[in-house]
């Protein structure tokens, strides 16, 4: 499953994506093709990654999420 695939059926872990990949990965061309798998070893993210991202996605809850709605860069 690619990076937008993945935002695209399951919004809700938009948050995992941006705390793990930071904002880039949002405007990134790469999201397209770039499958998780590689995403998070591109990234270089460790187990929490998946776990952040498990949960979200089951978790059931489905909301619209948006990048407005992510937490700011620090």
């Amino acid at each position: 499953m690619t990076l937008a695939e993945l935002m695209e059926r399951f919004p809700q872990s938009m948050p995992a994506l941006y705390k793990h990949f930071g904002a880039s990965c949002f405007e990134c061309p790469g999201v397209a093709d770039e499958t998780v798998e590689l995403g998070a070893r591109v990234h270089r993210v460790e187990e929490e990654f998946w776990r952040d991202l498990l949960d979200a996605v089951s978790s059931g809850e489905i909301s619209e999420v948006s990048l407005d709605s992510l937490p700011g860069e620090t």
